[in-house]
């Protein structure tokens, strides 16, 4: 008979899970159901009094049944920090928004210079036409330049504004897309760990016996897993993991142990040593020049200690952009090296690895990086 195999299962469980529960479920002859074809398997019941010391054994391990299935307490934490991330990402949204507004006009102001350049290169073409035959002419297009050019001095000292409120924004928004990532990335880690918990807690020969009850009385699979019992997290989890994009870049190695990568600064291809250890992003001189890196004559002078200790003089600039991969940084500060520093390699430092989430393995000869989608 079928009831005699599942007494005969029940009563042959390790010595460790001799509890009342495995000595009630032993010594009570489950019920079958009604109605029933005896041909076919039968299902049973315990009484109550077992099923409450199941219930008990299995709360105690962690665990509860919601309906046909278990639910781990713990997971309700991981749930929680799920419905954080929400609100988080609500807010990356609208401060990306945000940026793109201030980059929107910082592009306007950009536009209006280049206009009024452009206009001013015309009155200049007009004056020479002029001079010296037309007074009044001469005047009027003179102050029309004087205007011209106290307009562009205007927009520029805007653009500044507005591009530092953007690289402020920018900077908040990168410090909380690397905020949300750990969070996620914390997320799973836990799921990960609770996962590996669980796994070892259904091995434990009470709670085996206290789930066979569970599968007798409310149709809990006997065989339930881990997996099974974290599914629906670990299904919402995968979806909020999608929002995080990462890229692992390929480094080379020379015999020195510098690790290079080929990136872009100005939308010009650079091969730079990556150097988490350098404060900025230097140039030597030639590779500013080819790039075409303006430097101010009132540039900061900067004095930089060299991996060898050396010292060096260096002046203080701002590079319109600088991309590895997807990764693209803009008003990166950068160092532009004397020109006596002709044996020097251009670096890539935390100037701009800084503004990203990033690790470098040496090993794999890689560098990681990552972002969040922030598109509604």
């Amino acid at each position: 008979m079928v009831a005699a195999i599942c007494l005969a299962t029940i009563g042959s469980v390790p010595a460790a899970a001799n509890d009342d529960l495995v000595q009630d479920a032993a010594a009570q002859e489950p019920t079958e159901a009604k109605d029933q074809p005896t041909e076919t398997a039968r299902a049973t019941r315990y009484s109550a009094s077992v099923e409450a010391k199941a219930e008990k054994i299995l709360h105690e391990a962690g665990l509860r049944r919601s309906g046909k299935s278990l639910i781990a307490n713990e997971s309700a934490e991981i749930a929680r920090a799920m419905t954080a991330l929400v609100k988080q990402r609500r807010e990356l949204i609208l401060q990306q928004k945000e940026l793109d507004s201030v980059l929107g006009q910082v592009q306007q102001i950009n536009d209006q210079i280049r206009a009024s350049e452009n206009q001013d290169g015309e009155l200049n073409l007009q004056l020479a036409r002029v001079a010296g035959n037309d007074v009044a002419s001469n005047n009027r297009i003179v102050a029309l330049i004087n205007a011209n050019r106290t307009r562009v001095s205007q927009l520029r000292s805007q653009r500044t504004k507005t591009q530092e409120q953007a690289n402020e924004q920018r900077s908040s928004l990168n410090s909380k897309q690397a905020d949300y990532a750990e969070s996620v990335f914390q997320i799973r880690q836990d799921l990960d760990a609770l996962r590996t918990l669980l796994a070892k807690t259904l091995e434990d020969p009470k709670v085996k016996i206290a789930v066979q009850v569970m599968n007798a009385n409310q149709g809990v699979p006997a065989s339930i897993s881990a997996v099974d019992i974290l599914q629906t997290i670990e299904l919402r989890l995968a979806k909020i993991e999608q929002e995080v994009f990462s890229e692992s870049i390929p480094l080379e190695i020379e015999r020195n142990g510098s690790l290079y990568v080929t990136a872009s600064v100005n939308n010009q291809p650079i091969r730079m040593i990556v150097d988490s250890g350098a404060t900025l992003v230097t140039l030597t001189a030639e590779a500013a020049k080819e790039l075409k890196v303006e430097i101010p004559t009132d540039a900061p002078l900067l004095r930089l200690v060299m991996a060898n200790g050396d010292e060096i003089s260096a002046k203080r600039v701002k590079l319109d952009s600088v991309r590895v991969g997807q990764f693209e940084a803009k008003n990166v500060s950068c160092a532009v090296l004397e020109p006596i520093a002709t044996r020097a390699d251009p670096m890539l430092g935390m100037s701009y690895l800084g503004e990203f989430k990033f690790e470098i393995d040496a090993a794999q000869k890689s560098l990681s990086m990552l972002r969040v989608e922030t598109s509604p």
